[in-house]
């Protein structure tokens, strides 16, 4: 049964207004992930320039925040065992604040590591516990809907990070000013926070009834059959008393089969390549040939406002078609996205102007502009627009003004660039179809929000029996941050060594891959309540991925 309204579905799936604030109010933590993702990768194209980094040191501010997450995730699971799911989503809010405010008043690149490190504390306890938190808080009909929306703010938050940075990308030191509106959704979180229960099943497993009672009511409409899901909750807890800890885990046969499909799906999220897309959205549009950063800010918001349609027809058919057809079908879509967008600079690094003047630099000697811009110190200079192009030659770039300009010739000369008369093209080639890359970013935005963004947090929050949940969460999570680093902090490298087609190419080879590992291995899980998920794992998986052979018998 789907809800379209608010009231709609407080009247017929048992969900309470308290509810629908809790989902919002944590759900803010996936704003914030999104909103930093777009921030750092605004912030980054001035603050490059303003502090003279290196590719190295660019990869190193950028990927710090992915090495945090994974020592903070592996805590977390341990630390809401004892304290519960509130206090840490709490302390995450707490973290991002102070994050916010050490990014806003850096000086140096010590200092933009420190708050890269407390932006991976903050995000790090976020992206573990509160999925996990909501899926708790949910009733099993609309646990699917209802967990999206965490994923829904982080595409919300992305979109307005873009904007705000398209805003503030002409005032003087306006990197600081996005970083420091990254504080103000946190604020109202911690303070929401204090309205909110804590998960009663938590609180049940706890021996506290009677609260966990109380808290599981404030989260159901009157009419909800919260006795029969109070009960339901106590023998799965009866049933699994005494259970816990890493050898449990792995010696039982159905959390080791979740475990393998929740780590699956988190180890082929990053490589989607999606967050170093994203971290890195700013500078790859450049690459396209948008060579004006304020320019390049607010082609980012129209690229991520594919995500938001993503979302839309995700949320309208995670219940009624399910989760395994949603992965598949992105996968399948980003596939077609990666071949648009390899193909597209392949074609502008084959087809690109043949360079004209002799450079004086050894260096720098090429034919054409793709193979000068494919030497990372040197840049291709030329007069005229795109497709006639004239006058060129392939200069040395000067590493002191970030590569916007030439150590010599007359693209040495900023006044001549900034005014159009000449044009350095550093990293990136003139070529008429380069918009077809832009709409092949925006497709995969699109597809990936409509399975691979939101299915892999919602799938592994839900799979796992309450014994071994935060401990299991926080296993698959911590791999989604070691490959996120890993990818992350050898995406630009990449782009260098086997060219920027090469990447994309290889990234298709990866997400085909794991179409074919998940058409034969990923189950469906819609519909089926988190006390009795442990018995869809009670058979092999690959003889439940079909919907109706992963209905689940209560009985």
């Amino acid at each position: 049964m789907a809800c379209g309204r608010v009231e709609a579905c407080v009247g017929e799936m048992g969900v309470s207004r308290t509810l629908i604030t809790l989902t919002i109010i944590t759900s803010l933590s996936g704003f914030l992930n999104g909103y930093d993702s777009i921030m750092i990768a605004a912030c980054m194209i001035f603050i490059r320039e303003e502090l003279k980094l290196t590719t190295m040191w660019h990869q190193v501010i950028v990927g710090t925040i992915n090495m945090t997450g994974v020592v903070v995730v592996l805590l977390t699971g341990q630390v809401t065992e004892r304290v519960g799911r509130w206090k840490v989503i709490v302390a995450s809010s707490v973290f991002f604040v102070v994050a916010s405010v050490t990014l806003a008043s850096a000086g140096s690149i010590t200092q933009l590591i420190v708050a890269r490190v407390f932006f991976g504390v903050s995000l790090g306890i976020a992206t573990m516990i509160v999925p996990v938190y909501i899926s708790e808080s949910s009733p099993t009909a609309v646990r699917g809907r209802i967990a999206i929306v965490f994923n829904l703010m982080y595409a919300v938050g992305q979109l307005i990070a873009s904007l705000v940075g398209g805003a503030f990308s002409t005032v003087p030191h306006g990197w600081r000013y996005i970083s420091a509106a990254g504080s103000l959704p946190a604020l109202i979180q911690f303070i929401g926070l204090f309205f909110l229960p804590e998960s009663p099943r938590w609180l049940f497993s706890q021996g506290r009834v009677e609260e966990a009672t109380d808290a599981l009511k404030t989260l159901r409409a009157p009419h909800a059959p919260s006795e029969t899901e109070i009960n339901a909750i106590q023998v799965d807890i009866r049933a699994n008393a005494g259970k816990g800890g890493l050898f449990m885990i792995f010696k039982s046969v159905p959390v080791r089969r979740a475990l393998l499909i929740g780590t699956l799906l988190h180890i082929a999220q990053p490589l989607t390549g999606c967050f170093a897309i994203l971290n890195y959205s700013a500078t790859i549009i450049t690459m396209t040939g948008v060579a004006d950063k304020n320019n390049a800010l607010w082609f980012m918001a129209a690229i991520i406002s594919g995500s938001a349609f993503g979302f839309i027809v995700n949320e309208g058919l995670v219940e009624r078609l399910g989760r395994r057809p949603l992965v598949l079908a992105s996968l399948m879509g980003i596939i077609i996205a990666f071949i648009i967008v390899g193909i597209t600079f392949q074609m502008a690094y084959l087809h690109s102007p043949t360079v004209q003047a002799p450079s004086g630099d050894p260096e720098c000697l090429a034919n054409t502009c793709g193979e000068c811009t494919s030497k990372k110190e040197c840049g291709f200079c030329y007069k005229g627009a795109v497709g006639s192009e004239h006058d060129t030659s392939c200069m040395a770039a000067d590493p002191h003004s970030y590569f916007q300009v030439s150590v010599a010739g007359s693209c040495s000369n900023a006044t001549l660039i900034d005014a159009g008369v000449e044009t350095f093209a550093y990293d990136w080639c003139p070529y008429r179809y380069s918009w077809i890359i832009l709409i092949g970013l925006s497709f995969f935005f699109f597809v990936y929000y409509l399975g691979m963004g939101p299915l892999p947090w919602v799938i592994a929050s839900e799979v796992f029996p309450s014994w071994a949940r935060s401990t299991s969460v926080s296993l698959v999570v911590t791999i989604n941050w070691l490959i996120n680093f890993a990818v992350i902090t050898s995406f630009l490298t990449l782009t260098e060594t086997i060219f920027k087609y090469g990447v994309f190419y290889l990234l298709m080879g990866i997400n085909f891959m794991f179409l074919a590992v998940f058409y034969f291995l990923l189950p469906e899980t819609s519909g089926i309540s988190l006390e009795d998920m442990e018995k869809l794992f009670n058979k092999p998986i690959g003889t439940v991925n079909a919907r109706s052979s992963s209905r689940v018998d209560p009985n």
